[in-house]
């Protein structure tokens, strides 16, 4: 892709003084009891505010807020990040278009974006209705690049290549995210934890072709150890995959790609947030759930760490709620910490427990995108730059 797309390269092209800029950003940031936790999704992406409101625009603010099965977050709950600014939030989107066209605000903060049916459906109508928001329309939101929602890949195509570009964020973590992919250092180490196997599974097959060791972590590694025969007791399994785990067992011991379980646990009982202790064993009783890992896994994933040149991390594992259930991460994440090798932590749950642990200023790139990180790094196309290589080659 050149470069004209990028925000950076164009912004003193463009007259922006009263201009409306539709700014779609991930601002899915953790919140507990209705308040944020960790605010580092709004630090990334404030340079491209702060450059599009110093060029005299008016920025309409769209965002999504936590995962689709959940309860939804209004996103009035990001208020307080906007402080600062003459800010107006308006979750009705007819009266949204209609403030727009005033100069009475900095920022205009729409409602959550999943609130509406369109957002995940790939609707032209919907992308029409938000268009009406803008004069202009910035993608800075790296963290869903690799989705296919209607603000992401349909809404660009609405505004049209003259008045589409991406912002600072995304052309700062493609290049940092390019240093694992252009001849990163060895011995280069993927660390992979996290729930969401089903998305990810295909693509930790494509960093067997990458890394030179993954060590699969809480949940992640339970459907391994299942097909493996080992007991996982009432731990997060996808049975749906347990089939495709031989293949990718087989391609790594062909390509000499080590892969490692845990060795021990920290589990919990009967459920995920039950009271937690330590099982010197990788085989999980019947009646609990695998938290973190144990004590003889930390160390041996340590010195693994520390033996690399490259090491990316991508899933967070452990209870955010109950700090001792992340000692796990946090041995993790102080190998990381050497400045002996070129690091990153990836995705927005991930980024708050370095922050949590005290560790982030340690770690070389702590990427806001953990799906969409991982797809670019694979080597997969992300949809949200698919639809910007589409206008450079007609």
């Amino acid at each position: 892709m050149t470069a004209k797309f990028f925000l950076n390269n164009t912004i003193d092209k463009l007259n922006l003084k009263n201009k409306r800029v539709f700014l779609r950003v991930d601002l899915n940031v953790p919140i507990k009891n209705n308040k944020i936790m960790c605010d580092y999704k709004y630090t990334s992406v404030l340079p491209t505010i702060k450059l599009l409101l110093s060029k005299g625009a008016k920025i309409i603010i769209a965002t999504h807020i936590g995962r689709p099965e959940e309860k939804k977050i209004s996103a009035n709950v990001l208020l307080p990040l906007f402080a600062k600014y003459k800010t107006i939030f308006q979750p009705d989107l007819d009266l949204a278009i209609e403030r727009s066209k005033k100069d009475d605000y900095d920022v205009l903060l729409i409602e959550n974006l999943r609130f509406f049916k369109g957002e995940q459906t790939e609707s032209k109508a919907f992308a029409k209705k938000l268009a009406q928001l803008g004069d202009y329309f910035v993608n800075d939101a790296f963290g869903v690049l690799h989705r296919k929602d209607t603000s992401v890949t349909i809404l660009p195509k609405i505004f049209g290549k003259e008045k589409c570009f991406l912002g600072l964020l995304i052309e700062h973590e493609l290049k940092r995210l390019n240093k694992l992919i252009k001849q990163p250092k060895r011995p280069y180490t993927f660390i992979i934890g996290g729930k969401k196997l089903h998305s990810k599974l295909p693509l930790i097959e494509k960093m067997i072709d990458k890394v030179d060791t993954i060590l699969l972590c809480p949940a992640m590694s339970f459907t391994f150890a299942k097909q493996l025969g080992k007991q996982v007791g009432r731990s997060l399994v996808d049975d749906t995959l347990l089939s495709l785990i031989p293949t990718m067992l087989k391609k790594a011991k062909k390509r000499k790609v080590t892969i490692m379980l845990p060795m021990d646990y920290q589990v919990a009982k009967e459920r995920f947030e039950g009271p937690v202790s330590y099982i010197k064993t990788d085989d999980i009783p019947d009646n609990y759930v695998g938290v973190s890992i144990g004590n003889k896994t930390e160390k041996l994933f340590f010195e693994k760490i520390r033996q690399s040149k490259t090491v990316f991390f991508n899933g967070a594992f452990g209870n955010f709620d109950n700090p001792e259930t992340l000692r796990g991460i946090q041995t993790i994440f102080k190998a990381m910490s050497s400045t002996l090798l070129f690091s990153v932590i990836a995705g927005g749950d991930s980024v708050a427990y370095a922050y949590t642990l005290g560790i982030a200023k340690k770690i070389d790139h702590l990427s806001t995108g953990g799906g969409a990180s991982l797809t670019y790094v694979s080597g997969e196309e992300l949809p949200g730059l698919n639809v910007f290589k589409t206008f450079d080659h007609p």
